[in-house]
């Protein structure tokens, strides 16, 4: 059971890790194009 508990931990903690990789990937992305955007405007 004990073993089980740690496995499953293992999973959700690499889920949470995926999931925040992922939205910091997605944000990263549209602040890069809002700053080229705002760059393009300026230019």
């Amino acid at each position: 059971m004990q073993v089980k508990l740690a496995k499953t931990k293992k999973i959700l903690w690499f889920l949470g890790l995926w999931c925040a990789g992922v939205v910091g990937l997605s944000v990263l992305s549209g602040l890069i194009k809002l700053l080229m955007y705002w760059a393009g405007l300026r230019g």
